[in-house]
């Protein structure tokens, strides 16, 4: 019997070993090629925004996203992450937008795994924290709609850290600086200005909203 017909294209990648995968806190992929089609990898995590434990579960998800898939309705979380966040001629997309757990985990999987950082796991505890603050409202922060987030809620969630060292607070203005550039970097067609993809937007002085004010909100880390 095929590897491929032992977990019907449903896996990990780690390097945990076959017998450890039901426990080992890694996401399950699914690996699919439809006929005369293209091939998918597919971090199941990151696709639905929560993490997928058990084998069963994930074998589910992934008849679903592959039934998708072959219907030609299936839309990455990262493309869709790219539209919600992709501003109009009107100004930011109407849509209530991605919400921050759900961005942390594409970040995670998308750019600090693929850039080969050996503490990826470090920025995945960082955006767990970070997703876990509660702000006036006392909901946590991860459940908030990415453009919702504002220059003052991430001010206070600095200020939570405040017994940190100055060190450490400084990774996470680094950590929140990159990944909120690069949603704004995704979701420009052609990315015409990735190099500086904050540079063309008119903020107001206070409560800057969404991805471009978190990036003026972080810079106050430093300070």
């Amino acid at each position: 019997m095929s590897v491929r017909r032992r977990h019907n294209g449903v896996q990990k990648i780690c390097h945990c070993g076959r017998s450890r995968w039901p426990k080992c806190p890694h996401a399950w992929y699914l690996r699919f090629k439809a006929r005369r089609g293209p091939r998918w990898q597919l971090s199941l995590d990151a696709e639905l925004g929560r993490h997928i434990g058990s084998k069963t579960e994930a074998e589910v998800e992934a008849a679903t996203i592959r039934a998708a898939i072959l219907a030609g309705t299936f839309e990455r979380a990262a493309d869709r992450l790219a539209r919600e966040l992709r501003p109009t001629a009107c100004g930011p997309a109407t849509s209530a937008g991605i919400a921050l757990d759900a961005f942390a985990r594409i970040y995670v999987d998308r750019a600090s795994k693929p850039s080969g950082k050996v503490s990826w796991a470090k920025d995945a505890s960082m955006f767990d924290r970070f997703c876990a603050y509660r702000s006036t409202d006392e909901r946590a922060l991860g459940q908030w709609p990415l453009p919702s987030i504002t220059e003052d809620v991430i001010e206070a969630f600095f200020a939570s850290l405040s017994d940190f060292a100055a060190s450490t607070r400084n990774k996470y203005v680094q950590l929140l600086r990159a990944s909120f550039r690069w949603a704004v970097k995704k979701s420009r067609p052609g990315n015409a200005r990735a190099h500086q993809p904050l540079a063309d937007l008119d903020l107001p002085a206070r409560r800057r909203e969404g991805v471009a004010g978190i990036d003026a909100a972080v810079r106050c880390g430093t300070c």
